[in-house]
């Protein structure tokens, strides 16, 4: 391992117990309120704009708490040039799969329609375009991952 690569490796694996440990306070923090804002809406209530934003922040630091845990453990072997190594690395794409891309599409979906609807509830129409612009920004993403999964079939082939 080079110098540097070692030094970022050891700086990434030093403060991961951190923001572990900074995710669990956010989650702690608002979970109780993404929580209540579940049970109004399975009452029949909706969810305000407000309530989607910290559903989202609950869903993606969850999602970011067991992203940084795998590759913590990943790196971990790594520097410690464990057997079990290659095992992590190999199936850290299902960790990303679930943990990175899932929940952060998801946490940005409540993020985003949080967004909006604060907007329309305030008559803000700046910060309603603006919202309406992020949601192009999806569309774009989702055509991009779409046309780039259809060639990745194509070129395997």
């Amino acid at each position: 391992m080079n110098e540097i690569h070692h030094i970022a490796t050891w700086l990434s694996l030093s403060i991961t117990p951190m923001t572990i440990a900074a995710c669990a306070a956010v989650i702690y923090l608002f979970y109780p309120a993404a929580l209540h804002h579940v049970k109004e809406y399975k009452n029949n209530k909706l969810i305000t704009g407000t309530g989607f934003m910290i559903i989202g922040i609950v869903i993606g630091f969850i999602g970011d708490a067991f992203d940084n845990l795998w590759w913590g453990f990943a790196w971990n072997a790594h520097y410690f040039e464990s057997g079990n190594q290659q095992f992590l690395f190999e199936n850290g794409v299902y960790s990303n799969v679930v943990f990175r891309q899932t929940l952060t599409l998801i946490a940005s979906g409540f993020h985003l329609t949080g967004s909006y609807l604060v907007a329309c509830s305030t008559g803000e129409t700046t910060s309603n375009a603006r919202a309406n612009k992020a949601f192009n920004l999806i569309k774009i993403g989702a055509g991009v991952s779409l046309a780039y999964g259809f060639y990745l079939i194509v070129h395997t082939i």
